[in-house]
């Protein structure tokens, strides 16, 4: 068997099978697929394969761990959701009634608030809001 039908087949051995309605998701899925099996072609040329010898699927979940283990070791780990309000914003600024002013911002944000768009932040604290959520973000 040559090297593209060897390819092949140890794509279609773990091929990774999520339905999706995007038209590049297969696209992107064959290349990581096949990223994975020349990877682990690589790997089984080195000395490191002689004394672990990991076949091709040992090989996939190693490399899954690896990335699983890195995003949880980042400190913003999430869908990238901002910090909570009280990170972000200290009480004791968010209340103490001085020096608030809203001013346009050229860009869409979320109100700190409601959650809906605005173009309106806060020079003094730097958080999005409406004009009409100013007094209820303010007041305790």
């Amino acid at each position: 068997m040559g090297g593209v039908d060897r390819m092949d087949q140890n794509i279609e051995k773990y091929r990774v099978s999520i339905r999706s309605k995007k038209w590049w998701w297969p696209l992107f899925m064959y290349c990581l697929d096949l990223s994975i099996q020349q990877a682990w072609q690589l790997y089984r040329q080195t000395d490191t394969s002689s004394e672990k010898g990991l076949d091709l699927l040992a090989f996939r979940r190693a490399v899954a761990k690896v990335y699983l283990a890195r995003a949880r070791s980042r400190p913003d780990a999430g869908r990238g959701r901002p910090a909570s309000l009280d990170k972000r914003l200290p009480t004791a600024v968010r209340f103490d009634r001085t020096d608030h002013l809203i001013t346009p911002w050229p860009t869409q944000l979320r109100c700190s608030h409601c959650g809906l768009k605005t173009k309106h932040k806060f020079l003094k604290c730097q958080n999005p809001v409406h004009d009409r959520c100013f007094k209820d973000f303010h007041t305790k």
